[in-house]
């Protein structure tokens, strides 16, 4: 009978072990399958950042492509105003001098009307 009791408490000591055991690997698996999810969240934010500065690259090609096109055209419009300035300006100028040294150029007024006018020959 000693020896069922030894084997009855050996058999309880390892099976408390084997339980021990059980519920550290329960804990591990538990453990694993938290690093599993977390890596996982890793992936997905490491690939929707790589997906994020892929579409900031296209967009600085896109935005460098529309401003080397557009460049053009408003240094065009530019310089066509500028030359519309330029081209208003010296008329003005000629005018102006033309009409000071016209000897022809006098005022009129009109009795009539309170108006005053050059009167140009």
């Amino acid at each position: 009978m000693a020896t069922t009791k030894q084997d009855e408490a050996a058999a309880s000591e390892l099976l408390a072990a084997v339980r021990a055991q059980a519920d550290q690997l329960s804990v591990q698996a538990d453990h694993m399958r938290y690093l599993e999810a977390e890596l996982n969240r890793l992936r997905e934010l490491d690939q929707e950042r790589m997906q994020r500065e892929a579409l900031d690259d296209l967009e600085k090609k896109a935005n460098s492509q529309t401003t080397r096109c557009i460049r053009p055209f408003f240094i065009v419009i530019m310089l066509a105003w500028l030359g519309v300035l330029i081209w208003y300006t010296v008329t003005m100028v000629q005018e102006y001098r033309s009409t000071r040294a016209s000897p022809t150029t006098s005022i009129s007024f009109n009795k009539t009307s309170t108006d005053v006018g050059l009167a140009f020959p």
